[in-house]
């Protein structure tokens, strides 16, 4: 066997390099839980579990809720002041409402993060 045949090991496919990983988190997973096993849920497993869900789901809402408003917001060949500009006064206006609508909706985005931050660091 040469020297050149280990060249083929640093061309690991994509598709085993996804397996790595899921198997590294398998170990730690595997290994962890033989330090922190009980014999049932307690409450406070609950109850930490509630928290990291609010926590978590609140920021995913905020994050969907941004990115959904950047999508229907960001146009270069569309929407309203792309159409409407410069054939009246109210057409012009149509991109300071539609600059207004988005920051609406980011700051509605903002809310929802800083709510779900609140709401966990009231259920903890």
């Amino acid at each position: 066997m040469s020297v050149s045949s280990v060249g083929s090991l640093l061309s690991i496919s994509s598709s085993l390099s996804s397996i790595v990983g899921i198997s590294a988190s398998f170990l730690v997973f595997h290994l962890g839980a033989q330090y922190i096993k009980t014999d049932g849920l307690t409450p406070v497993f609950y109850a930490y579990s509630g928290d990291l869900i609010a926590l978590v789901l609140s920021q995913l809402a905020a994050a969907y809720a941004a990115v959904k408003t950047i999508d229907a917001s960001v146009h270069t060949t569309s929407g309203f002041f792309y159409l409407w500009r410069g054939g009246s006064s109210t057409g012009d206006f149509m991109g300071l409402y539609e600059l207004l609508a988005t920051l609406g909706f980011l700051t509605w985005s903002l809310i929802i993060s800083i709510v779900g931050y609140v709401e966990a660091s009231m259920l903890w």
